[in-house]
């Protein structure tokens, strides 16, 4: 399982996100902007904003086109539902970054690599 990031990543939605949908639609051929998901948990984080700043994080589990399969309301945010043209961008969130770092972790035998700090999610703040 890994976290898939790309810079610069945003579209619109194209059609409205209602709550409990599944997908979203990026407009018509935004999707190869976001990063291609090869093996089972692969994800990459998603953000939802509309014109009054609400936002929910998802994370993206799945892209076939311009329709991207998420699981709603993550890192502490809200389900909610969201009009076509609201942002959906690639944003790099706690989740994101916690899930790279247990990667390096992971990678380097069981410490950090090249003495990178790790970061304390529960309280933000980082450590040797």
């Amino acid at each position: 399982m890994a976290v898939k990031l790309i810079n610069d990543v945003r579209s619109k939605l194209a059609v409205s996100l209602n709550v409990g949908d599944g997908s979203v639609r990026v407009l018509a051929g935004h999707g190869v902007r976001f990063p291609t998901l090869d093996t089972a948990g692969d994800w990459f984080p998603l953000a939802i904003e509309d014109v009054n700043g609400n936002i929910e994080y998802l994370h993206a589990t799945a892209r076939n086109g311009d329709e991207i399969t998420v699981i709603r309301s993550q890192e502490g945010s809200i389900e909610r539902g969201f009009p076509a043209g609201s942002l959906c961008e690639l944003r790099l969130t706690v989740a994101a970054l916690d899930a790279r770092i247990e990667m390096m972790i992971e990678q380097g035998g069981g410490t950090p690599v090249n003495n990178s700090a790790v970061a304390d999610v529960s309280d933000g703040t980082l450590g040797d």
